[in-house]
């Protein structure tokens, strides 16, 4: 089923959402560390001081598990504003809305916290109405995926105001000169920093089944996200197939005669590929690449350097327009493999499966490959899975009676499990 499986087209794993874990006690922390060099170099380089307390931020919540009560609000508000400046000039005003989904009022908070604080006041009005915007049609802002501009234009309206402010009056700058004056930051060397985290806050061991449970949402938000499951379906309508490596952000493009559309960046394991919700449903698209730089590809310790690298805006290979229309999945379709996998448990079939293998599998990215009736007449769904940095590549086989795991290319059959185990295994999973 798979081809070029080992190709340069290599994505990191996408990023899970954040699962109500339970707290560790109290790491209470009165202080933001950040690196010296992000003082020192602040009036030159403010995005190093915003990145460090961004991962401060990242080490607390999601490694030390800290409480939100134990963060230093200013922390937390930097943190929010900036993710809001990152998702809107990466997926515009609509794909912040539908990525946050889950954790938006928190989130909405926050950013209009510091946007106050720092004195972006440009940036804080095209904020509000955005919140503005939200108010006034939940029912739309609740069902926002991030590609459809259509469905929320007043919203979208606001991106090319928010990306000719940042050109003149970079939200990062301020954002750092306000924490600066807080008088709450503590500097640390550079080479200490790590060290320096883990001193602050160590990282809390957690249980098996917890580890499941946030295995198991990242495995659900992907076959759950209608983006993902339309693209990777019209990704595996191909012949052969193309399961995803990965999907990144919005960039809009020319998708025909006097028309601009959000087209999704993406990678396969054949080539870098475009997709596009038009209304026919989603669009797959050859993505056309710039002209080959003159300097010479970064190697892969180079990438692994990086600390906060995109890697599709930084990798040589960039593609840059939207080549021929390949294939259409209907939005129809789309939602009943969703709904499908849900009634299913694939997410629990596919972590119990791979927990079966002896060697630890590392899951790169998912995506469904059809749906149907199965051999006995229920529902099946077959999902391709990436694994290991797109170095090895299953096919689950989920249905009402169990679910199998194969190996791609060569199909043999890895594990089995049935409908009973998926059960117990969701159980044991789910968080208390």
């Amino acid at each position: 089923m798979l081809q070029n499986l080992f190709s340069r087209f290599r994505g990191p794993e996408p990023a899970a959402p954040t699962l109500p874990v339970a707290p560790r006690d109290t790491c209470r922390i009165p202080r933001i560390l950040v690196r010296r060099r992000a003082l020192l170099t602040l009036d030159s380089d403010p995005k190093t001081l915003v990145s460090d307390i961004v991962e401060f931020v990242h080490h607390l919540t999601e490694t030390a598990r800290c409480r939100r009560s134990d963060v230093p609000e200013e922390a937390l508000q930097l943190f929010h504003a900036d993710l809001y400046r990152q998702q809107v000039l990466g997926c515009g005003h609509v794909g912040f809305v539908g990525n946050a989904q889950h954790t938006l009022p928190v989130i909405l908070a926050d950013a209009a916290a510091a946007l106050r604080a720092c004195g972006a006041e440009a940036h804080h009005r095209l904020f509000g109405k955005m919140e503005t915007w939200i108010a006034r049609n939940p029912s739309i802002a609740s069902t926002l995926i991030g590609d459809e501009t259509d469905a929320a234009p007043d919203l979208a309206a606001l991106d090319a105001p928010f990306e000719t402010l940042e050109a003149w009056t970079p939200l990062s700058a301020k954002l750092a000169k306000w924490i600066s004056g807080t008088g709450l930051l503590e500097a640390v060397e550079d080479a200490d920093w790590p060290k320096a985290l883990h001193r602050i806050a160590p990282p809390q061991e957690r249980a098996r089944d917890e580890i499941a449970a946030e295995s198991i949402a990242a495995l659900d938000h992907l076959l759950s996200n209608p983006a993902h499951v339309g693209f990777g379906m019209a990704a595996a309508s191909m012949a052969p197939p193309e399961p995803l490596i990965r999907i990144g952000t919005l960039r809009h493009l020319t998708s025909g005669p006097d028309t601009v559309s959000p087209a999704r960046w993406m990678r396969t394991v054949t080539a870098e590929r475009f997709g596009v919700l038009l209304a026919e449903g989603f669009a797959l698209y050859e993505a056309i690449p710039e002209s080959a730089p003159a300097e010479d590809a970064p190697s892969l310790a180079d990438l692994r350097l990086l600390r906060h690298d995109r890697i599709d805006e930084i990798l040589f290979h960039r593609p840059h327009c939207l080549g021929q229309r390949l294939t259409v999945v209907p939005a129809a379709q789309v939602k009943l493999a969703v709904d499908v996998c849900r009634h299913l448990q694939a997410a629990t079939a596919i972590h119990l499966l791979l927990d079966r293998l002896n060697d630890p599998t590392r899951v790169t990215c998912v995506s469904v490959h059809s749906i149907g009736k199965g051999r006995t007449g229920g529902l099946e769904a077959i999902v391709m899975i990436v694994a290991d940095d797109a170095t090895r590549a299953f096919s689950a086989i989920v249905t009402s009676d169990g679910a199998t795991l194969v190996s791609e290319p060569t199909h043999q059959r890895l594990a089995v499990v049935d409908r009973s185990e998926i059960e117990a295994h969701r159980d044991l999973a789910r968080p208390a």
